[in-house]
């Protein structure tokens, strides 16, 4: 899962500065795990209401302003476009993912949980 998670978070890990820090791709694939669970949570319901389903998901985010939510909501249908298109029937839950250094390396490890459903 961990170099499914890398491939999916591309487009977020290339958004982060040269030099970043272990804590910057730790929250950059925080986020990526948030919008991955969310897509197979929407996933599991009916196909046909995805969208509606991955709005209510992230609606749900009660820590988050709506301004905040609304953003999050772009970032997440993107992300959600991505999975669908590269890992349809993946539909693992991450439950953890910590980024550790590795001298100039960066690895990453996760933990996952089967999904009902695939």
């Amino acid at each position: 899962m961990s170099d499914t998670l890398l491939e999916f978070a591309t487009p977020l890990l290339e958004g982060l500065p040269a030099g970043a820090l272990r804590s910057d791709y730790h929250d950059a694939l925080q986020m990526a795990v948030i919008a991955w669970n969310l897509c197979v949570r929407a996933q599991a319901g009916a196909e046909a209401d995805f969208d509606g389903r991955l709005t209510k998901a992230v609606s749900e985010l009660n820590a988050l302003s709506p301004d905040e939510r609304a953003g999050f909501l772009e970032v997440v249908r993107a992300l959600a476009l991505r999975k669908l298109a590269l890992f349809p029937d993946d539909r693992r839950i991450v439950m953890d993912v910590e980024a550790a250094q590795h001298g100039p390396d960066i690895r990453v490890l996760t933990s996952t949980l089967r999904s009902g459903g695939g």
